[in-house]
């Protein structure tokens, strides 16, 4: 057999493994795919943060109404949280600075072979952030915006594991 007849058979094998591969892990599902409700929960703003226009309101409304658009409900008895947060301070009298970020945690119960006991804690599926430089006339809408365009990152995310 050929030196280029042997490449391609290789080639060809490799693909069919890598393609087996990835029908199987998209069979066994993503990290998202049983979600269907979640707990919102944002950590309480500073005085920068109010001083700089932020609202709890707003930034929930950025970050869940394209998931709630898609039918993903926000409750209180879900075992799956989205965490975020707003750290913001004032830079100059006119400047703000926020860090934002959000996570997908979900409450789990675990083994722990060290104590020889039972444990509960959260495990992360997902998280993003982002840091925010702008005027303090804009800002919140700065800060907005990144909350939407995250939340518009983790719906895809979501719809791709439904």
């Amino acid at each position: 057999m050929s030196k280029p007849r042997r490449f391609l058979n290789l080639v060809g094998v490799f693909c069919c493994i890598f393609f087996c591969a990835l029908a199987a892990a998209r069979a066994q599902g993503g990290a998202f795919e049983k979600i269907k409700s979640v707990k919102f929960f944002i950590v309480d703003f500073s005085e920068a943060g109010s001083a700089c226009g932020l609202s709890k309101a707003a930034l929930q409304e950025a970050f869940m109404a394209p998931a709630r658009e898609q039918g993903l409900a926000v409750t209180d008895s879900s075992p799956y949280w989205i965490f975020v947060r707003a750290t913001t301070l004032i830079y100059s009298e006119k400047s703000c600075i926020t860090h934002v970020d959000a996570a997908v945690l979900v409450n789990t119960r675990y083994f722990n072979p060290a104590t020889l006991q039972d444990r509960s804690g959260r495990v992360e599926l997902w998280s993003k952030g982002n840091l925010l430089v702008s005027d303090i006339k804009v800002h919140s809408v700065v800060v907005n915006n990144a909350f939407r365009e995250m939340g518009r990152d983790f719906l895809t995310q979501w719809q791709r594991d439904q």
